[in-house]
């Protein structure tokens, strides 16, 4: 669904179907390094992915878009819109998740990190931060949309820019 480059050639793709030995396959993100030839004409470099703790309702495994920023930190969007599953993850360069990840389905917790079914995410290099649309449109404003946005650092969220005459976006 969705690729990223880095300065080092290395690409990273959502979803990569992962199938470990003796355990439930899953859906993850993957670090690719590309090679001239061969079968398949790449090796994995990384996986991104968690473990769901047992008393966890979110539903992980629906990556959607992917980012790398300057610093190589990797951001993976999950989309699914039950029990607030849809998830920004911040990565750092040693492929361990970042604390905390920012749920975007939950208006009530903070309407300012509400998007609901995310579906369009950039990383901007200029001022570390991140952009992200949502693929629903607002039935009180059905001729506008609005586009969040989110500090690379902390994913708080610094500002909302609001597009008139487009009611959705489909990418950034």
């Amino acid at each position: 669904l969705d690729v990223s480059f880095d300065e080092h050639g290395y690409a990273y793709v959502v979803p990569v179907v992962v199938s470990p030995s003796g355990a439930d396959t899953y859906m993850a993100a993957a670090k690719l390094s590309l090679m001239d030839s061969g079968n398949p004409p790449y090796s994995i470099v990384q996986l991104y992915a968690d473990p769901l703790a047992v008393e966890d309702g979110e539903y992980h495994t629906n990556p959607r878009e992917i980012e790398v920023d300057d610093a190589n930190n990797v951001y993976v969007l999950n989309v699914y819109g039950l029990n607030e599953s849809d998830i920004l993850w911040k990565y750092g360069t040693d492929g361990g998740v970042t604390e905390p990840h920012l749920t975007l389905s939950n208006a009530e917790a903070d309407p300012n990190c509400f998007v609901p079914d995310p579906l369009a995410m950039c990383v901007s290099s200029t001022g570390d931060l991140i952009y992200m649309a949502s693929g629903q449109y607002d039935s009180n404003d059905p001729n506008s949309t609005t586009i969040r946005v989110f500090s690379t650092e902390s994913l708080a969220p610094i500002r909302s820019i609001k597009v008139e005459g487009m009611q959705n976006v489909t990418g950034i």
